[in-house]
């Protein structure tokens, strides 16, 4: 995967519309990260374990493997999800006639 989809570009190359990362705009990516391990590992492969199917070992190596392989490999589509919700709430931020105001949180 190239490294460019796990980097979020200063503005758009399409429209030129700046994005400003306040803090926490992509802590969506990391909830919604988890709740996809959760649900399409963890979960999978407990009920692996518990009808017999596999053995424990190979359970917790497929469990981590892909409990790290998962959001890395849907990161660039959840960033620009998390982005995308975050400008849905706060259509203000569309307003860039005037230079952004420095965050107090940078």
């Amino acid at each position: 995967m190239p490294l460019w989809g796990f980097r979020l570009s200063p503005e758009c190359p399409y429209c030129g519309l700046r994005f400003q990362e306040e803090s926490g705009v992509t802590l969506g990516t990391t909830v919604v990260g988890y709740v996809l391990v959760v649900l399409f590992v963890v979960c999978p492969i407990l009920l692996m374990i518990s009808l017999g199917w596999i053995p424990a070992w190979l359970a917790i190596s497929l469990g981590v493997v892909f409990s790290f392989l998962l959001p890395a490999l849907i990161y660039p589509v959840l960033l620009r999800i998390t982005l995308a919700t975050w400008f849905g709430f706060h259509p203000d931020a569309f307003n860039q006639e005037h230079e952004p105001a420095e965050s107090p949180h940078s």
